[in-house]
């Protein structure tokens, strides 16, 4: 059954955990809230959350990927929550849905420094 999840997927997924921060659109920007990243791919992230997201909800994201270049940012959209286990986390998975080349460029060079790994 988790060949067929694999399967599905359209980019290799990293994992990485790094501290990020992310606001739904409709918010003040100033109201950013931390997250961590669990794991990234050229589409999307997944990341806990301490509030519930509701699916199709846009956020804002900033992603501090490489030391010494400006954070990814961009809009993505909750493709997916799950709530975690004995505890007031949610796993979020996001979707990106609007990335400028640059970010997209850093989100690969991120994932090629990184390196595949093996299942």
């Amino acid at each position: 059954m988790l060949e067929n999840s694999q399967e599905r997927r359209k980019y290799f997924r990293l994992d990485s955990r790094i501290p990020m921060r992310y606001r739904p659109i409709e918010k003040d920007p100033q109201e950013l809230r931390g997250s961590l990243m669990r794991n990234i791919s050229k589409g999307g992230v997944r990341m806990t959350a301490y509030k519930f997201l509701a699916r199709n909800l846009k956020l804002a994201l900033e992603i501090p990927l490489l030391s010494g270049i400006k954070p990814v940012q961009g809009v993505s959209r909750v493709a997916w929550v799950n709530k975690v286990s004995f505890n007031e986390q949610y796993d979020i998975g996001v979707e990106f849905i609007n990335l400028n080349q640059g970010d997209l460029t850093q989100i690969a060079t991120f994932i090629s420094k990184k390196g595949p790994q093996k299942a």
